[in-house]
């Protein structure tokens, strides 16, 4: 009897478990209106030489359209790598807010021409891009 039992209790675990995953992975993420312009801001001084203005790709990989480097990737994977690695020559050199809002730039870039999603009045935390699982 308690081995059915915890079993049982074992197998809801994994379910409850699989479905916070499932859900996790295909929530959207919120940002404002402020932090993706703001965003765009910080993008167009420290990253635009290299990436393009319209996240082209210049003497980097292209982060818009079919040949993006991003494409994929959960939002937190392009963050770490954006806050540990670039701007290329100063890597880590920015706050984390701006890290941040660079990432509620590229949110509104990815997701705008994917599916029109827009900005909300919640806004987009270091816990939430560092944890989420959102696919770009």
């Amino acid at each position: 009897m308690r081995i059915g039992l915890g079993i049982m209790v074992m197998a809801a675990l994994v379910a409850a478990t699989a479905h916070a995953h499932s859900a996790s992975a295909n929530e959207s993420l919120s940002y404002t209106q402020a932090q993706a312009s703001t965003g765009h801001g910080i993008f167009e001084a420290r990253c635009s030489a290299c990436h393009g203005a319209t996240l082209q790709g210049i003497v980097a990989p292209a982060l818009a359209g079919p040949h993006s480097a991003v494409k994929g990737k959960t939002a937190a994977n392009v963050f770490d790598f954006i806050a540990h690695s670039m701007p290329l020559g100063a890597p880590g050199s920015l706050s984390r807010d701006q890290y941040v809002q660079i990432m509620a730039f590229l949110i509104m870039a990815f997701l705008l021409k994917e599916n029109g999603h827009r900005s909300n009045r919640a806004s987009l935390t270091y816990r939430l891009v560092r944890h989420s699982a959102m696919r770009i």
